[in-house]
């Protein structure tokens, strides 16, 4: 089972930073990731935007328990990844995860494997029905469908796309392995010149090219709700004091430590990336 190349696409698809307290929104959005044709949930996330911040909080498979929240801070230009379970969070800056991004562009675009030159620059055909709101990416390698929602106003499919920008990139950074973002990052590009928020979002992966034998599928639904409930602002408040209380480590002591998430699924065959690391997480 391929299950860290999947675990955060979605809601890679689910994703962060806004664009300024003038400009945000307070809005919600319920995630749910599955692969293939499974009738059990991969994980889910819950995201919070709320006061120029956007708050993720991550559940896996069964457990009702959050493993590992996610703030993304831009008016610092920064991100924080927090353990509730062991107490422990790491910061990362903007600047370090573009560069890592863009040296891991350089890298694949280099490869001998088409696949990852494709990762590193990935083209599509695009198509966008305006009377649906689907949207649809086609490549021998990859293929998304989305289906979407009309946001509210242009900023707040501003809000939704800079946070899906970033959230795609440390999802690159903070897992080995994981899938380049620059193809994420042309959906995202799309969403936001639709102005739209996705309301599924279906992936089919086929690293051989036009081959079946190897693929696998990603869905990601998608509930979006346009004001913060009361449990969400306790949850908020929660994550406010948990950046004052708990350890702060270093990002390579915080990997080492964190509670089971993606590192402790299954990796993914070579074949799936390009490298024998663990793949995205979500």
């Amino acid at each position: 089972m391929r299950w860290s190349i999947l675990v955060r696409l979605g809601t890679t698809i689910a994703a962060l930073c806004l664009m300024g307290a003038a400009m945000s929104a307070e809005f919600r959005i319920e995630t749910t990731v599955v692969i293939g044709d499974s009738a059990e949930a991969l994980s889910r996330n819950t995201t919070l935007f709320h006061s120029a911040v956007v708050y993720d909080y991550l559940t896996l498979g069964a457990t009702n328990s959050t493993s590992e929240t996610t703030v993304f801070d831009p008016g610092r230009q920064r991100i924080f990844l927090l353990d509730p379970r062991h107490r422990i969070q790491s910061e990362f800056a903007r600047e370090d995860i573009e560069k890592f991004v863009e040296w891991l562009r350089t890298h694949a675009a280099g490869d001998a494997n088409p696949y990852l030159r494709f990762l590193a620059k990935p083209t599509f055909e695009e198509s966008f029905d305006r009377q649906t709101g689907e949207l649809r990416f086609e490549s021998p390698w990859m293929t998304y469908h989305l289906e979407t929602h009309l946001a509210p106003s242009h900023a707040v499919a501003r809000q939704y796309g800079e946070f899906s920008h970033w959230y795609a990139r440390l999802n690159t950074m903070t897992n080995p392995g994981a899938l380049p973002p620059f193809a994420r990052a042309r959906v995202n590009e799309a969403l936001e010149a639709h102005r739209r928020i996705p309301r599924r979002v279906d992936l089919v992966v086929t690293p051989q090219g036009s081959s079946k034998d190897e693929r696998y599928e990603l869905h990601s639904d998608h509930r979006v709700g346009w004001e913060l409930t009361a449990e969400d602002l306790r949850m908020i408040d929660r994550t406010r004091r948990e950046l004052g209380e708990f350890e702060r480590l270093a990002p390579e002591a915080y990997a080492r430590r964190r509670a089971p998430t993606t590192a402790a699924m299954e990796r993914p065959p070579e074949q799936v990336t390009g490298t024998g690391r663990r793949a995205a997480r979500r």
